[in-house]
């Protein structure tokens, strides 16, 4: 069974987060921690991607299912 989403996923947090530090990079707020901190996000944003693959492959995504 899947299950209707219920708030904000992670995903669409990280996804905004990313946009909104791309917004201040392209302005004189541009810096090597905001730079560090897109890094990390965009690694956090494929880290979740690679385990909504995996689970799609599994049949699980959706549910509950470990």
């Amino acid at each position: 069974v899947r299950y209707d989403p219920n708030g904000a996923f992670v995903e669409d947090v990280i996804a905004a987060a990313i946009g909104r530090i791309e917004h201040y990079e392209a302005s004189r707020f541009a810096c090597r921690e905001n730079a560090m901190a897109l890094s990390a996000l965009r690694e956090a944003a494929a880290w979740l991607d690679a385990r909504t693959k995996m689970r799609e492959r599994r049949g699980v995504e959706g549910t509950h299912a470990a």
